[in-house]
């Protein structure tokens, strides 16, 4: 299971499902099972509103980022925010925005790759092996990205 967002939002979500994962019943469906081990409510379809689930990314605007890759003969897939489609001897691969500014009152949404290579072109910005650290371009705040082979 892979939880996005900042620290403080996810780390208890991290936290009930590393005590409750042993609860999951296979025989419920997901939603049920989610909101049993997650100890939470999920947002309904009939009231919650469409601009609450707006994610897009706040560097390219876009939610999903494409990227082509020739087929691995492996077949290996990381779980790490991907997916995948694949026709022949490539592979479409769909990353969602997966990391977000830790200011609560920015909170905004960016893709790993178009965050790093944001602040990678940053003159103030510092480079320390594969993390480039910098603002947040919304609200200046520091934030970082780390260096995302496969995009």
């Amino acid at each position: 299971m892979t939880f996005f967002g900042r620290q403080a939002s996810v780390g208890v979500l991290r936290e009930r499902w590393g005590s409750n994962a042993v609860h999951w019943d296979e025989t419920k469906a997901l939603a049920e099972n989610l909101e049993r081990v997650l100890e939470l409510t999920l947002p309904s379809p009939k009231t919650a509103k469409p601009e609450e689930f707006a994610v897009e990314c706040g560097i390219c605007y876009s939610f999903r980022l494409d990227a082509e890759d020739e087929h691995t003969e492996d077949g290996k897939e990381e779980d790490n925010g991907e997916l995948t489609q694949r026709s022949g001897a490539t592979e479409r691969r769909s990353r969602i925005p997966d990391k977000l500014c830790e200011n609560a009152n920015c909170n905004r949404p960016f893709h790993s790759k178009c965050l790093f290579d944001w602040l990678r072109a940053l003159p103030t910005s510092r480079q320390s092996f594969h993390t480039v650290f910098g603002e947040c371009p919304y609200c200046r705040e520091s934030i970082s990205a780390k260096f995302q082979a496969d995009c």
